[in-house]
């Protein structure tokens, strides 16, 4: 196994006269380079790996190269601390390794880290881009098709138009060097990152799913010597891990920023995901009866009741706090109705109604069943169950006492509905 102190000797000489192609190395140089472009992957995957994106999680190519502590010797800081002074080759390196030897100007395919400030997720992110064909371009284990000014537009913040035109000037001055380029880069991302905190207290606009547990007061009373605390706990933690997995699928350039937000508290979970430039109303709520269904069918397999309810409208939150209308709208919505499912709020059934032809996935019609003195709704979440499976369920309730029993009767005349035809326009479901 070749030694880390060769490796970083070579790099200095791959520093001194720039890196050249498979034809002009030395014998030396070809049995180092397998090692060399192993280290790139390293050094590229190793902040993604530390601050750990579904991207990273799923890609055992990129999780081997993490880079562990030796126990042995003094434990290292990072790996970057052994390149001192290598910045050049260490990013001439990493752009051979994933993107080719072809080059037109001192700098292409050279890597950059920024860090910036999300709107949308309200967090900070480590996002990655490779400079190619005069523009900077979104990268993770491959090069994206989307610039670095788009994919900021959409996931971070909308860029005033001085920023826009700086990205592009520095994208376009191929005559700086990497060191300049990301120290330039880094100027932008705090401006970008200081203004997007500043419109983070602003409401967002977006889909939100409020949903809680029924019975959850008895929970303590542990009757098979279960855990609950530990089984919801780690429930929620698996759904949390849903919600990324849909949010990404929606949103595949979102990379590293995790635009759905999921809180919960005592008995209920929140969902949110904002609306974006480019996104589209009823995707997102497309989106979270996807999510809504998945949370229902896992907790009925776990016999859990759960209940709740779909808006679009505006909010904010900050840690476990959440405010505005749209959340007031949903709150208030989610314990209306008679059953355990999900269904939307009156602001989403609208949409909903106006969709022209839209097709709806996971969202069908049905006279979904309410308490006495409220509107009633149209529009709810497709789920199923298997009927033994349900009945499971009703089995740990202590007494169907009328209140409750409702909620179940109800549920079980949706769950063996028969599809007919309506006014043409719906599939309304019904028995």
């Amino acid at each position: 196994m070749v030694i880390l102190e060769e490796i970083k000797r070579l790099l200095r000489e791959m520093n001194k006269v720039g890196y050249v192609s498979q034809k002009d190395l030395s014998d030396e140089q070809k049995l180092l380079r397998p090692a060399i472009f192993e280290m790139a992957f390293a050094l590229f995957s190793e902040i993604k790996i530390k601050t750990p994106t579904y991207t990273i999680d799923k890609n055992l190519e990129l999780k081997k190269y993490k880079v562990e502590e030796d126990e042995s010797e003094e434990p290292s800081r990072t790996i970057l601390d052994f390149l001192d002074g290598n910045s050049k080759a260490m990013h001439e390196m990493i752009g051979y390794y994933f993107f080719g030897k072809r080059k037109t100007y001192a700098t292409e395919n050279h890597l950059f880290h920024l860090t910036l400030f999300s709107i949308y997720s309200g967090a900070f992110c480590d996002i990655f881009c490779v400079s190619k064909s005069r523009k900077f371009w979104i990268v993770t284990d491959k090069k994206t098709e989307m610039p670095l000014d788009k994919f900021i537009n959409q996931y971070v913040v909308e860029l005033s138009a001085t920023i826009q035109g700086r990205i592009e000037q520095l994208s376009a001055n191929c005559n700086l060097s990497h060191d300049d380029l990301q120290k330039e880069l880094n100027d932008i991302a705090k401006e970008v990152s200081k203004f997007a905190k500043l419109k983070n207290y602003d409401f967002q606009c977006g889909a939100i799913t409020f949903m809680d547990f029924l019975g959850w007061k008895g929970l303590w009373q542990n009757r098979n010597n279960i855990d609950h605390l530990q089984k919801v706990s780690n429930l929620i933690s698996e759904i949390g891990d849903v919600v990324q997995e849909y949010t990404s699928e929606l949103f595949p350039y979102s990379k590293g920023i995790q635009l759905s937000k999921l809180i919960s508290i005592s008995d209920t979970i929140a969902i949110f995901t904002p609306e974006m430039a480019d996104s589209n109303k009823l995707t997102l709520l497309e989106l979270h009866a996807r999510i809504a269904r998945y949370i229902l069918e896992r907790c009925v397999e776990e016999t859990y009741p759960i209940r709740g309810a779909i808006a679009f409208g505006k909010y904010n939150t900050k840690n476990n706090i959440m405010i505005g209308p749209g959340i007031d709208e949903c709150a208030s919505w989610h314990e209306t109705c008679d059953w355990l499912g999900v269904h939307f709020s009156p602001s989403a059934e609208l949409l909903l109604k106006a969709r022209h032809g839209y097709s709806l996935k996971n969202i069908i019609t049905y006279p979904v069943p309410v308490k006495k003195g409220y509107p009633k709704v149209r529009y709810c979440v497709d789920w199923k169950v298997n009927e033994a499976k349900f009945l499971e369920l009703t089995d740990g309730v202590q007494a169907l006492l009328p209140e409750i029993a409702s909620k179940y009767m109800n549920t079980y005349d949706f769950l063996l509905r028969e599809e007919v035809k309506s006014d043409g326009k719906d599939d309304v479901h019904k028995k």
